[in-house]
């Protein structure tokens, strides 16, 4: 049985970075302000799958099927430094650990990744009432341990926000 892994909501910056964990789709709304970045997408030969601007849960699992995923690794537009290693780290702990959903923490703001089954993202689209497990997608997958078996790594990592310093930029 092969696996296929896709990368979904992927702001352009990110799309280097992520790649190497398999096939980046871009998921956004069919809105026309988002018109720009699916031409910014296509031009790099990056999938494009649009729907629903306020059910993302139902848009990122419709684009999984559609593409024939069976993992999916969620980078968020609000997310845009991701570490390069996050990626692949997560669907090797996501396989090996045979869990529904896996995060880490302890990351600075904006480096996360999550990645999950599938199978998991139906559930949640079939389960999910609540108008933030529409929006949030993952949030019903980490709260509801009947449903979900997940897993929020904490160990430490090499990027961890204790390692990263804050300094002001200079003024021009």
């Amino acid at each position: 049985h092969t696996r296929s892994f896709h990368v979904t909501g992927v702001q352009t910056c990110a799309l280097p970075i992520l790649a190497g964990v398999g096939p980046v789709v871009l998921t956004t709304t069919s809105r026309p302000l988002d018109d720009a970045l699916v031409r910014e997408a296509l031009e790099r030969d990056v999938e494009v799958f649009r729907g629903d601007a306020d059910d993302v849960l139902r848009r990122m699992r419709d684009a999984a099927t559609q593409m024939g995923a069976d993992i999916v690794v969620r980078a968020t537009a609000d997310n845009p430094a991701v570490d390069i290693e996050a990626p692949g780290r997560l669907v090797r702990l996501l396989l090996s650990r045979q869990v529904d959903y896996v995060c880490e923490h302890g990351l600075p703001y904006g480096a996360a990744v999550e990645a999950m089954t599938v199978d998991a993202l139906r559930r949640a689209a079939d389960h999910a009432t609540h108008p933030s497990d529409r929006e949030h997608v993952t949030t019903i997958m980490r709260r509801d341990a009947a449903l979900f078996e997940s897993l929020e790594d904490r160990k430490s990592t090499r990027l961890n926000s204790s390692h990263v310093k804050r300094s002001r930029m200079p003024s021009s």
